[in-house]
Parts: structure tokens; sequence; C-alpha cells
């Protein structure tokens, strides 16, 4: 495991990460592996999936978000996704996660 993967799953209270399973994605957020991106939070209606993002990330003005497939990319303004997340109902959990 990574010094990043270790450090979110210390985070979380977990002893290993993993990917979810491509069951997984297509229950909570509707999306197919290589698909997956802020913006599935809002098929997550009984919010059951929470979005953990590096400070670094978060703290920067614009995302680059695929729109439920990943054949298109679009930048989003930190803005619009607190707009989106309060919408949803989700809030992303921030947290250091050390460099490589």
């Amino acid at each position: 495991m990574s010094v990043l993967e270790h450090t979110l799953a210390k985070y979380q209270g977990l002893s290993r990460l993993g990917f979810a399973s491509d069951e997984r994605l297509a229950r909570y957020l509707k999306v197919a592996p290589g698909c997956v991106s802020m913006l599935a939070l809002m098929n997550d209606k009984q919010n059951n999936v929470t979005l953990w993002l590096d400070q670094d990330i978060w703290f920067g003005d614009l995302f680059h978000c695929h729109p439920f497939n990943n054949t298109q990319t679009w930048l989003l303004k930190k803005m619009d996704l607190d707009t989106f997340f309060t919408a949803t109902g989700h809030q992303p959990k921030v947290v250091f996660l050390p460099a490589r």
C-alpha cells in the first residue's frame, strides 16, 4: 500500500483501501468503471458514498469532472461544486495527504 493509501485508510479507520467493484459503482453512483466523477454523487440519493479530497485539490479554484462518461471533461468552479454538494446533500471530507 502506498503512503497515500495508508494515510487515507487511517483517516477512514480502515486497515486497507480498494477500488469499488463494477457492481458497487453501478449500484451507488450509476457509472461504469473509468467514469467516476464527483458529479456522480447526484445519483447517490441515499447518501451512501462519501467523497474524500486532498486539501491541495479542494483549495484549488477549478475542478475537472467527467459528466457521467469519460469521453468529456467539464471544468467547474469551486463555487459551483459547493452549490452541487449542498443540493445533493454531500459534503466532501477534506484531508491532508502527504506528497509522494
